[in-house]
């Protein structure tokens, strides 16, 4: 069940962290990371998918190959592939994704962080790559590629502990987390190459280091501290734009701390050394973003984005994040409706906490909202609020503590004055499950197929209305159209000799490129292209796409038959693992804690 118990603390403060560093707890983290990593892992699609993600990469291989910044100018034109393909259309980095720098030479206008983060990959690609048969140019995008499948995976896990740490019992915390990590439009952007995803996990990683930091019992508060702040100063150098939501970070912070001081009696230095912990790391990342800066356009403030305006008129940017059928939030993350009711029960049991949460998002989406490209292009669902995902998802837990069984709250142990209207309560405990399942569907079909698939075809069939019905208009959702585009992807590839048709054309096409006398350079963008148009037609996974791109097929199925094996071991692992620490408390008749 699960209505357990919340762990036995007040309802202001936070669960002892030594309460859950047991043998099975750490056992349980740890195939629930296994479990979403093999599972990310599984359902990748080995590819970047847009110009953005493929001038980040650029980054990381510059960095790698020729210890500099810069990025390389290429401009190849690739005819589409198969049916409602793409139109074949021109890549530039100079006018798409990058900028003329101080020195003449091209810059990405994106965050240096997801770049340094992705080298690894990236190094690992380099050294695999003659094993797998394919070309470099591939073999490299696809391991950069599961940058934010791994990303993911430790986010969930965050979320877990995040839920843990507030005294949520195991199994409503594993709900947290399973309902973002299968059930929230985390999945899909776990198989992009995106910056949502990192700057979630970091975003989500400061909090819960700073919830550690204030805890009075933790022996290494001022470690945490340093983490939560070297967390937010390195997410800056991910996404500039994440600065918004440092004022919540050290507003709460001196909250905190002040009421501590006044409790504990310490003196002003302690105070301001604290902050110091904290702040240090963030000045160091806004050091590193600034010298980015210089290096790139000469301007510690110039960062690229010459273009960029927030002159939206903020109520369509609101209506259009948060309800919009093509774009709202909550459409495309259904547990987000149920936890509403959590957060309210979180502002009355553990107000510190939920004011955070609520602050967090009123600011992320008061930015966001006349932001110039809210929607945030041709993307799943409104990916700017891809990183306060989480976040929303965590009041969840507070529809499932003990405490609001009794109608009457009026007691010191709850916090809450007066009467609550527990019918409320229940029917959102009764909507969680059909909300899971809704949204693990939803999720399904933008994994199996890629979602700018439908997008592409209603840009061609609607130019001039296409805007409005992706958006505005019910009957063009892509959530409705969705699961068509991924009926047709499979019929692609069942269609007799419909996937060698495709191998030959990739063949073809990489034939023409050393025709051409494509360097290096030229070759990995056309393969952008290619990737880009075959990914649109058939199921959007590795497995399928690498044996089209030239890798033998012996290789794609055992690696498959590999990941499927260890992530049926991990479930059954982690099914058994979280049955051993529940089943024996039942079945003495205690609840579990």
């Amino acid at each position: 069940m699960l209505t357990e118990r919340c762990a036995s603390v007040h309802p202001g403060t936070l669960a002892r962290p030594s309460d859950q560093a047991t043998c099975g707890e750490q056992r349980l983290q740890i195939l629930l990371t296994v479990f979403f990593c093999l599972l990310y892992l599984l359902t990748v699609n080995g590819r970047l998918v847009n110009r953005d993600a493929e001038s980040v990469f650029q980054v990381t291989r510059s960095l790698v190959e020729h210890r500099t910044f810069t990025v390389p100018e290429a401009s190849v034109f690739i005819a589409a592939v198969g049916p409602r393909g793409t139109d074949g259309d021109s890549l530039s980095f100079a006018t798409e994704t990058a900028r003329r720098g101080a020195d003449g030479r091209s810059y990405s206008m994106y965050g240096l962080g997801q770049s340094l983060v992705a080298i690894p990959l990236y190094a690992a690609g380099k050294v695999l790559q003659p094993l797998v048969g394919v070309e470099s140019a591939v073999f490299t995008r696809l391991l950069a590629s599961l940058l934010n499948a791994i990303v993911t995976a430790l986010t969930v896990l965050l979320l877990y502990r995040c839920g843990r740490l507030l005294g949520y019992a195991v199994r409503p915390s594993l709900l947290l987390a399973v309902g973002y990590g299968l059930a929230s439009m985390a999945w899909p952007y776990a198989k992009s190459f995106a910056g949502e995803p990192l700057t979630g996990a970091l975003l989500l990683l400061g909090f819960f280091a700073l919830q550690r930091s204030l805890d009075a019992r933790e022996a290494n508060r001022g470690r945490w501290l340093v983490l939560s702040g070297a967390a937010h100063g390195f997410v800056l150098l991910v996404r500039i734009s994440s600065g918004i939501a440092l004022p919540v970070a050290v507003l709460y912070l001196l909250w905190r701390l002040v009421a501590l001081r006044r409790r504990g009696g310490v003196g002003l230095s302690w105070l301001l050394w604290r902050l110091l912990l904290w702040g240090g790391p963030v000045g160091v990342g806004l050091a590193l973003v600034a010298a980015y800066n210089l290096v790139r356009f000469g301007d510690p403030l110039s960062t690229g984005y010459q273009s960029i305006a927030w002159n939206v008129p903020p109520q369509v940017g609101l209506y259009g994040l948060l309800l919009s059928s093509g774009k709202g939030v909550f459409w495309y993350n259904p547990l987000l409706l149920t936890s509403l009711v959590g957060l309210a029960f979180m502002l009355a049991r553990r107000r510190r906490v939920g004011l955070y949460i609520l602050a967090l998002a009123l600011v992320w989406i008061g930015f966001h909202s006349p932001y110039r490209f809210w929607e945030g292009g041709w993307s799943w669902g409104p990916r700017l609020l891809l990183p306060i995902v989480p976040f929303l998802i965590l009041p969840l837990g507070e529809l499932f503590c003990t405490a609001w069984r009794t109608l009457d709250l009026s007691n010191r142990e709850s916090g809450v004055r007066g009467r609550m209207p527990m019918l409320l309560v229940a029917a959102a405990r009764r909507t969680v499950p059909l909300l899971l399942a809704i949204g693990l569907v939803i999720q399904v079909t933008a994994v199996g197929a890629d979602y700018t698939r439908y997008l592409w075809a209603t840009s061609q069939q609607h130019p001039e209305a296409a805007y409005a019905r992706l958006v505005y208009e019910p009957a063009g959702s892509p959530l409705l159209w969705q699961p068509v585009a991924f009926i047709e992807v499979m019929a692609n590839v069942m269609r007799p000799g419909g996937l060698e048709q495709m191998r030959l054309d990739v063949a073809e096409r990489a034939l023409k490129h050393t025709q051409d006398g494509l360097d290096e350079d030229g070759r990995g963008v056309a393969l952008l292209d290619d990737t880009m148009v075959v990914g649109l037609n058939i199921p959007d996974f590795w497995f399928i796409l690498l044996p089209i791109f030239g890798a033998p097929m012996p290789v794609a199925v055992v690696g498959v038959a590999l990941l499927v094996l260890l992530l049926g071991m991990a479930g059954v692992g982690l099914r058994r693992q979280l049955r051993a620490m529940t089943e024996p408390d039942v079945k003495r008749g205690r609840v579990v804690t």
